[in-house]
């Protein structure tokens, strides 16, 4: 593979010639990055249209997520005894709780 240029050569951004240098180089750069996102993105069309989703999968399912809900409202446990029941993080069940609810989470 041929380099345009060497480590050991050195661009001098000051003249016309480096500026120019730089600015085509950046160029490439910007239309690298723009063909890899439209190419993501046309591959991620047809894999969602085959039920096919990237990401993270969910580990707590929507049940599981109602019932800390549940529990915390009505507020006789501690959220780390109602996580542990439920094999879940505090954490976790904190971010399932809208904070508007006014429930004191200790």
């Amino acid at each position: 593979m041929n380099y345009i240029f060497r480590d050991k050569d050195k661009i001098d951004t000051t003249t016309p010639t480096g500026t120019f240098f730089f600015h085509v180089m950046a160029s490439f750069a910007q239309l690298e990055r723009k063909l890899t996102l439209e190419q993501t993105r046309a591959g991620l069309k047809p894999a969602r249209s085959r039920g096919r989703y990237a990401g993270r999968p969910l580990i707590h399912k929507t049940d599981k997520k109602e019932m800390a809900y549940e529990m915390v409202m009505k507020n006789d446990k501690p959220v780390k005894e109602i996580a542990d029941a439920l094999d879940m993080g505090r954490v976790t069940i904190y971010r399932y709780i809208p904070p508007a609810d006014g429930v004191p989470l200790y």
